[in-house]
């Protein structure tokens, strides 16, 4: 069963606390007045769901050298910035924007720019994933609260 004031799974204690009779862990009995022995876990667990990512997760990004690698492909194209807005049917401004590197441009002008340019602006990251934690169905207090 799962302590009502911090969440974790263990042996519980039903102690008064704040005037509040609670079913509490060993670490929270120090919070309250112990009023009954250990309640074990039997046939009456609550249902929990688990969240689990078993796999790592994949990030789409832009990468960080994007404005070098559009201003040096546009230069040994021999274009200007306004030449080269043109060929790629964009604003001269966002051109600029992007070789000074103030915008970054979104992943489906990116994906444009890596077919017109023949370069790799986009790059894939596999991330691991989040701490799994279990999750029961009522709120208890130690989501509420920050325990110092």
């Amino acid at each position: 069963m799962n302590c009502e004031m911090c969440g974790t799974e263990d042996t519980l204690v039903v102690a008064l606390v704040e005037g509040v009779e609670l079913k509490v862990c060993k670490k929270c009995i120090s919070y309250g007045k112990v009023l009954k022995k250990p309640v074990f876990a039997g046939s009456a667990s609550r249902s929990r769901k688990v969240e689990q990512k078993s796999e790592k997760e994949t990030v789409i990004l832009i990468k960080d050298d994007f404005a070098k690698l559009i201003k040096d492909k546009r230069e040994k194209m021999g274009l200007r910035q306004q030449e080269f807005a043109k060929f790629l049917a964009e604003k001269e401004s966002l051109i600029h924007q992007m070789e000074s590197g103030t915008y970054v441009p979104p992943i489906e002008l990116a994906r444009k720019l890596e077919r017109q340019l023949n370069i790799v602006l986009i790059e894939e990251k596999e991330i691991a994933p989040q701490r799994m934690r279990a999750k029961t169905d009522e709120v208890t207090i130690g989501d509420m609260i920050k325990i110092k």
